[in-house]
């Protein structure tokens, strides 16, 4: 195969993987993103606030913990957004894998009064007691169930790791900027427990779990000699320990994957610390973004996504690792209102599935669903993102647009 990723016109070939992924996030259901603003977000938060002691905090499940009737609250909140139509609309549309994202907590309870390691432990421990543990299995096993009622499996995403691996509120808990406290030796030996029980629950339901991701987006997107980031030599052997504890319970070849940004990929690539015959099937994936650039064109965006494009294929294509997106997003283009917007976000998810295609294993779109007034976060439930809807089913399969059949990229 030959490909400028500039210029998809100039393909000569483009190869797939045998057993592509065409995947969906199920994102802000066990970690809310109130941002998002799924179905009954303004229930879950009312009258919840971050602390005004920590600047520029987004408000967290942390927060919503310390509310009275907070276990109330996200019991009624879980069950109004994991449904099975949900599911039945991701297989019509073509998608075949889910990726769950899940906190630490809702997996592993911690003795005692004890808390990750972090500077805020008391907002950390209301969040461990809205429930225990095990009590989230009633809605994880749901989403096993729809899943496996229309085909697709499911991808278990540890999405909040104890201490926060970032300064996010999609951790569980934002400590406020440039505060993230994964890397302790406690923290770590919490991390592993949770990804062990994943690898259990995988276990329990066989065939319907694709595997399972053990940490998400680590600080550090800049890559090597950038600020704010985790120290990844810390990350490869706690990856190490934590790939141990899955496979007591994970067959050999269900794939394990390990996140990163694209700067970081050519850092694992010289390093390769897994192998087969000690880790089993690992998988790396990554996440692009370019959400503050100036892209309001498909070929500006084109040529800023090209840059990764080349990194994910070289890594793909030449490592001993295979590489699957396990986000991106159409966002950041314009206000995807229709009449307001011209930006083609069909044309542009075309494209992206497509090169994701080439480059990798394959690509999962964030996410499922948002409020109406963030269309191009949640692409797939979206009436319309901008003037029109986006044909996944299309996009999936690579069919032709018979209207316009020379802007198809595949």
């Amino acid at each position: 195969m030959w490909c400028d990723f500039s210029d998809p016109g100039t393909c000569t070939a483009m190869l797939r993987a045998k057993d592509e992924v065409k995947g969906v996030n199920y994102g802000g259901r066990f970690i809310p993103e109130y941002y998002l603003q799924v179905p009954g977000s303004d229930k879950l938060f009312s009258g919840i606030r971050a602390p005004e002691d920590i600047p520029r905090a987004s408000v967290s499940l942390c927060d919503v913990a310390r509310a009275s009737d907070a276990r109330q609250r996200f019991t009624r909140f879980l069950d109004l957004n994991i449904r099975e139509e949900h599911f039945e609309a991701m297989a019509s549309q073509g998608f075949n894998t889910v990726r769950l994202p899940l906190g630490y907590w809702e997996l592993v309870g911690l003795p005692g009064n004890a808390t990750p390691n972090s500077l805020g432990g008391d907002r950390w421990r209301h969040l461990q007691y809205i429930m225990p543990a095990s009590a989230y299995m009633k809605w994880i096993n749901r989403v096993f169930e729809y899943a496996g009622r229309y085909g697709l499996k499911v991808l278990l995403d540890l999405h909040g790791g104890p201490g926060g691996q970032t300064d996010n509120v999609f951790t569980g808990c934002d400590q406020g900027r440039g505060m993230f406290f994964f890397d302790t030796p406690w923290n770590r030996q919490i991390a592993v427990q949770a990804i062990e029980r994943m690898a259990e629950v995988c276990n329990e339901h066989g065939d319907t779990c694709y595997g399972v991701e053990l940490l998400n987006e680590p600080i550090g997107s800049a890559g090597p000699g950038g600020t704010q980031q985790l120290s990844r030599t810390s990350l490869r052997d706690f990856y190490v320990q934590a790939i141990g504890a899955a496979r007591k319970h994970m067959d050999w070849d269900k794939p394990i994957l390990i996140m990163d940004w694209p700067a970081w990929l050519p850092w694992w690539k010289e390093k390769e610390p897994f192998d087969y015959s000690s880790h089993g099937r690992i998988v790396f994936s990554t996440h692009v973004y370019h959400l503050d650039r100036d892209t309001k064109s498909q070929e500006t965006t084109r040529a800023v996504v090209s840059r990764d494009l080349k990194t994910l294929s070289d890594f793909h294509w030449r490592s001993r690792y295979e590489l699957v997106v396990s986000e991106y997003a159409l966002s950041g283009h314009g206000s995807a209102f229709a009449g307001d917007d011209p930006f083609d976000y069909s044309s542009l998810g075309n494209w992206m599935v497509g090169q994701f295609r080439a480059a990798g294993l394959g690509s999962m779109v964030w996410n499922f669903d948002a409020a109406p007034w963030l269309p191009s976060w949640g692409t797939v439930t979206a009436e319309k993102v901008g003037n029109d809807v986006v044909d996944w089913r299309r996009i999936l399969t690579a069919t032709p647009r018979s209207r316009d059949p020379q802007i198809t990229l595949i």
